[in-house]
């Protein structure tokens, strides 16, 4: 019994460490693949490497400027630019070798150009009293996602780009800036904390004030809103009536002279006829109905809530809001 439960742990033992070869495999996979000119192959061992996180930030910067190099030798500048930019982000006094071609350099030149202008990646860290602030100073490419202490869960940024955890204000552990996927961008020692700094103010919920009716009019209660759309439809019933007429007398004149005419002819201009005269009533009922409702409107929103004493007591006019 005891032979066969010291097996399953070392069968154990040893799936656990082939599972973590494989993973650490990833970087180094990427490796040979690029030194064996396989940049198909290398570009997703790469993704794969970065995806799987707990990098250290010289393996970052190594697998953001072997993926810049990758992406250049497939054709994608893009790519291989945006790659650049977070390199240098990372390592801002970061170069090519002097034997890379002026076509492969371009990106990570564009790139340069980009980062000089928007800075590199900074992260501060202060103590005061009991309260440790992990600040990132500068992001200009929005790399970090979490902020890591020691062994502690990491926490979010907040809305005043920093991270809070209380401390003994003793021994501080590693501080890791990390990304989406636990990467370590940068990695803050004991001699990067400042102490007895004023502390970062923790946003706090705006607090609640009574809300205050609004002074500006809405637009149900304007005039204006109702009488525009009104007189388009009026506009339209007197055009359809305009044409119903015409047909009619169209119409009349075939009836007169029915020689001169076709019989299908008097069937056509009857139809058109009636068709306009059904248009200019449908017209007319809506101009009606928008107007009745926004004179109601207007008017109910305008006429304040009246009180007028009466010899038995008290009588209220009270206007409805919609």
């Amino acid at each position: 019994m005891l032979t066969r439960f010291v097996s399953l742990v070392g069968f154990g033992l040893a799936l656990v460490a082939s599972t973590t070869s494989a993973r650490a495999d990833k970087l180094g996979e990427a490796r040979a693949a690029i030194e064996a000119v396989r940049y198909e192959d290398a570009q997703p061992l790469l993704v794969a490497a970065l995806q799987e996180g707990g990098k250290s930030p010289t393996e970052v910067a190594e697998l953001y400027r072997m993926s810049a190099s990758t992406a250049i030798v497939l054709g994608q500048q893009d790519v291989a630019e945006q790659y650049y930019r977070r390199w240098l982000a990372l390592v801002p006094t970061a170069s090519l070798p002097d034997t890379i071609a002026p076509k492969l350099r371009a990106p990570f030149v564009a790139a340069q150009a980009s980062m000089a202008a928007r800075g590199r990646l900074v992260a501060t860290a202060r103590i005061h009293a009991a309260q440790l602030d992990v600040i990132v100073e500068s992001d200009p490419l929005a790399m970090v996602a979490t902020i890591a202490v020691g062994t502690a869960a990491p926490r979010p940024l907040g809305a005043d780009h920093a991270a809070h955890f209380d401390t003994t204000g003793d021994d501080v552990p590693v501080i890791f800036v990390r990304d989406e996927f636990g990467n370590h961008l940068l990695e803050l020692g004991a001699a990067d904390v400042t102490r007895d700094a004023a502390p970062i103010a923790r946003p706090t919920p705006p607090s609640a004030r009574p809300s205050t009716p609004s002074s500006r009019q809405p637009i149900y209660a304007n005039p204006i809103a109702w009488a525009v759309p009104t007189l388009a439809l009026v506009g339209f019933g007197v055009g359809f009536s305009l044409l119903a007429r015409d047909a009619d007398a169209t119409l009349a004149d075939q009836v007169a002279h029915p020689a001169m005419h076709f019989y299908s002819d008097a069937t056509v201009t009857q139809q058109r006829r009636d068709r306009d005269a059904l248009y200019a009533n449908l017209s007319y009922g809506l101009a009606g109905a928008v107007g009745i409702v926004g004179l109601v409107l207007v008017v109910t929103h305008t006429t304040p809530v009246t009180i007028a004493p009466t010899p038995g007591g008290a009588t209220a006019a009270l206007s409805l809001r919609f």
